[in-house]
């Protein structure tokens, strides 16, 4: 290429870039990729605080599916046919500047404002995650890479619509067409073609599993048998009740299945060697001896705390002190409890009811947001508050602040909370090489594939073929920038003006 050549196409790129720059188009994009990432990082999880820069990075990518093609059309769209309804087209090719350095510059001026917007946002914004995590990888590179890849791809489709049509209206209603067709209906199509062909698309199957997290970060998650629903924590073992008791030693991380009484059992506790099951009758287990006892009441869920034994039945609270049987009133009933701190907890009513032991005497705290309790915990200070919206009520301050945490039942111990989570695991299976290949006709499937392939973190399960890798979907966006482009270059070569 000639100088000359390359200088009219830098000065068409700058004037592009600058008109951008006046108008702060690159200040707001900016900013909104900033925004976007630090409120993902931030509340991402549900819960506030910063999060792991791998999930962050998931949802980001769907956001930016969204956002980066939207704007990078509109940035393009009207570049080529805007200027041919104003006239101004015609001016710029009465001086001495040839008709592919028009496009090339403009795709190279329009692409340094998506560019610098995606670098400067997602890179400040990946600063600032780091600066709070302590944790940033290699990974975050490449999204940003993808990212601008991608974006340069709708760029590229924009300015090929732009001079492929005559009107700025037509433009862009092929430019939202284009979107909703890779963004929304591709996929239908692609998976409804494998239906019809007779492969096996997805299996979905339901399985229960121990989540583990630490100061409500996760931590870890492993499969347990699907017949658990309660589980209990005490000397660094986790006691989940299902067919059996399966007790989970998370030092050793073995598991040992305790068989259980013939029986209907709602839930379990332990204390040190003992484990206690609330059902049709209440039982206790001592670890030690491999024994069994059995009490003749029936009760909806059984605590330990302070040498004592606590029933709750629809009557009350029932105290046994190893001899006798104390029935003790609540203000209503309650479905739940837990003990901590010489207190019994309890849940009932949309409340938190706070039994001493020591005094006897109870306290109520009412919040009308809490529905579809499913268990609690207590741990630290904090009652953990399982159901439909999780809650950590403060057992100092007495306030109520939502959570993240989701389950069936949730257990406490050293620091730890345990939550048996029902999941439903959809894996592909039987896909056909075509399903992978078509990623690469679409920019959106190739820049989710990136993102997958890194992270799989994706909810389907999937082995990937040996060819889709990053070089072949980082290709696969580079041929998304290239082609519409030269397509562009090719018709406004012959474009009557």
């Amino acid at each position: 290429m000639k100088m000359i050549e390359f200088r009219g196409i830098l000065n068409i790129a700058k004037k592009e870039f600058m008109d951008n720059w006046k108008n702060k188009w690159i200040v707001a994009i900016t900013l909104i990729f900033l925004i976007l990432a630090l409120v993902t990082s931030y509340f991402g999880s549900g819960a506030a605080g910063w999060h792991d820069i791998n999930a962050t990075m998931v949802t980001m990518a769907s956001w930016v599916i969204i956002l980066i093609s939207i704007i990078s059309l509109m940035l393009g769209y009207a570049s080529i046919v805007g200027e041919k309804e104003k006239g101004s087209l015609a001016i710029l090719l009465s001086y001495p500047v040839d008709r592919d350095e028009v496009v090339i510059g403009k795709f190279l001026g329009l692409g340094s404002v998506v560019s610098l917007a995606i670098l400067l946002g997602f890179g400040l914004a990946g600063i600032i995650i780091w600066a709070n995590t302590g944790k940033m990888n290699g990974v975050y590179a490449l999204f940003l890479v993808a990212s601008i890849l991608f974006g340069l791809a709708y760029l590229s489709i924009a300015l090929l619509f732009s001079t492929l049509f005559k009107k700025r209206s037509t433009a862009m209603g092929a430019a939202i067409f284009i979107w909703f067709f890779f963004v929304m209906i591709w996929g239908m199509i692609i998976l409804s073609v494998a239906s019809l062909s007779g492969e096996r698309v997805v299996k979905i199957e339901e399985n229960t599993s121990l989540d583990i997290y630490h100061d409500e970060t996760f931590l870890k998650s492993f499969s347990v048998d699907n017949s658990v629903h309660s589980l209990s924590y005490s000397n660094y073992s986790v006691y989940m009740l299902g067919n059996y008791i399966y007790k989970y030693n998370i030092m050793n991380l073995t598991i040992q299945k305790i068989p259980i009484p013939r029986g209907h059992y709602f839930s379990i506790s332990s204390y040190d060697d003992k484990i206690f099951l609330a059902g049709n009758k209440a039982m206790e287990y001592d670890v030690a001896t491999k024994k069994w006892h059995g009490f003749n009441i029936s009760c909806n869920d059984i605590v330990y705390l302070n040498g004592n034994i606590f029933f709750l039945t629809p009557e009350g609270l029932i105290k046994y002190n190893g001899t006798d049987y104390t029935t003790i009133s609540l203000p209503f009933i309650c479905n739940f409890m837990t003990s901590g701190n010489n207190t019994i907890y309890l849940i009932g009513d949309k409340s938190v009811v706070e039994y001493n032991v020591t005094n006897g005497t109870y306290s109520t705290y009412k919040n009308e947001e809490m529905e579809g309790v499913k268990d609690i915990a207590y741990g630290n200070g904090i009652l953990y508050i399982l159901g439909e919206r999780s809650y950590k009520f403060d057992t100092h301050t007495k306030d109520f602040a939502s959570c993240s945490l989701k389950g069936i039942a949730i257990s406490y111990g050293n620091g730890f909370l345990f939550l048996i989570e029902k999941n439903k695991k959809v894996e592909m299976g039987g896909m056909p090489s075509w399903y992978y290949i078509s990623d690469f006709f679409n920019p959106v499937e190739s820049y989710k594939g990136i993102i997958d392939v890194n992270l799989n973190m994706n909810m389907i399960e999937t082995s990937y073929p040996s060819y889709y890798n990053n070089y072949t979907l980082i290709l696969s966006l580079i041929l998304w920038d290239v082609i519409p482009l030269i397509a562009a270059i090719y018709i406004f070569r012959r474009l009557d003006i």
